[in-house]
């Protein structure tokens, strides 16, 4: 052992750290670069550095959200909001409570001392406001003519009305219908009695056979004996034999003049019964052309007198709107006036709040501070996590 007063050997601090970091062989390493060493370092990094992170992001959390019954950042800077915007609000209110005290005091003095000071100009904003408060009588004409009444139909437009009614009207007039009755009479398919009777006998004569009379046949065979004995001939059988002959030329003679006769006499059958049909339809046609212009008129008389409605009606149109652009009209002006002599009297007022507070309201400036508080303190949590 040394003696009393030996003292202990010197400690070399490079030595002692190596020896710390690196063990008791770092001196074997060639320096900090020498990649055993860089090797081990790396080595214990992948090894301890996710429990050192770990921890820190233990540390980040309690220090944020705090621990149990201990608050932490975001409960802090929650009670400060809270208690920085009651602050804010009982200031606002105090503030306000005195600005509002002041301005009621001391405006009238201000505004009085204002109109003193330009008395020409005080005048004018009378004025206006006087004229502004004047009844300028549009707005009652305007309701009058809102409040207008469709006129009442004229004398001629109820006659125009009450004749194009009756023309209008399909039930046929007395004329009209003669004229109807007529026609269909004539234009009817079944033969009058004369016709009927034309027609009867032209069938008959149709159907002739040329059969003599009695009376016929006797002057028939007269006459061929006559001429027999005037060529020195008695009733022999050449002479009754001319007889025959005589009395057969004469029958189909008789035939032939009774065919024609009985087709003349269909003929004037059928001409009358046509004839009588065409005066039918021109009566018919008549009739419905009488109808047609009649009821053509009293469409034109009906229009006529819906126009004469039509145009009432526009009439009142006309005036109700202008009695809508008469009160607007009322309403713009007033309100220009109005917001002439509000912006004359303000105008003579002058900034009262400068005037009196002699100062802008403290509220903004306030509410200003508060926000970059409470922005400053976020951000430096913020800046904590990084």
């Amino acid at each position: 052992m040394g003696g009393k007063g030996d003292a202990p050997p010197p400690i070399d601090p490079g030595e002692s750290m190596g020896k710390y970091l690196f063990g008791q062989d770092f001196e074997s390493f060639g320096g900090v670069t020498d990649p055993a060493l860089q090797e081990r370092l790396i080595a214990a990094e992948e090894q301890f550095r996710p429990r050192y992170a770990a921890l820190e992001l233990q540390d980040i959390q309690t220090f944020a959200q705090g621990t149990d019954g201990t608050p932490g950042l975001f409960d802090l800077l929650e009670e400060s909001q809270v208690r920085a915007g009651d602050i804010q609000r009982e200031s606002l209110a105090k503030q306000r409570a005195a600005d509002v005290a002041a301005l009621e005091e001391f405006s009238p003095q201000v505004v009085e001392a204002y109109r003193k000071a330009d008395p020409r100009s005080a005048e004018l904003a009378d004025l206006a406001s006087q004229k502004a408060q004047e009844d300028l009588g549009l707005a009652a004409k305007g309701q009058e003519l809102l409040g207008s009444e469709l006129q009442k139909a004229s004398e001629a437009e109820q006659k125009l009305l009450e004749t194009g009614g009756k023309l209008a009207d399909l039930s046929p007039t007395e004329q009209e219908a003669v004229l109807k009755k007529s026609g269909i009479e004539l234009a009817s398919l079944t033969p009058t009695e004369q016709e009927a009777l034309l027609q009867q006998r032209g069938t008959e004569f149709l159907k002739s056979t040329g059969e003599l009379s009695q009376l016929e046949k006797r002057r028939v065979e007269q006459q061929a004996r006559a001429g027999s004995l005037a060529r020195g001939r008695e009733l022999d059988k050449s002479s009754l034999y001319g007889e025959m002959q005589a009395r057969m030329a004469e029958e189909l003679s008789k035939q032939e003049r009774e065919i024609a006769l009985g087709s003349q006499l269909l003929g004037q059958d059928f001409g009358m019964r046509m004839q009588r049909v065409g005066q039918g339809a021109n009566l018919l046609s008549q009739e419905a052309g009488m109808r047609d212009r009649r009821i053509g008129m009293g469409g034109q008389f009906l229009q006529a007198g819906e126009g004469l409605a039509a145009q009432r009606r526009n009439e009142l149109l006309k005036q109700q709107q202008l009695g809508a652009s008469l009160i607007g009209q009322d309403a713009g002006i007033m309100g220009q006036r109005l917001q002439q002599a509000y912006g004359m009297q303000r105008g003579i007022a002058g900034d009262l709040g400068s005037a009196i507070l002699g100062r802008p309201s403290q509220a903004l400036a306030l509410g200003g501070s508060t926000k970059s508080s409470t922005r400053a303190s976020s951000w430096a949590y913020g800046a904590s996590t990084i």
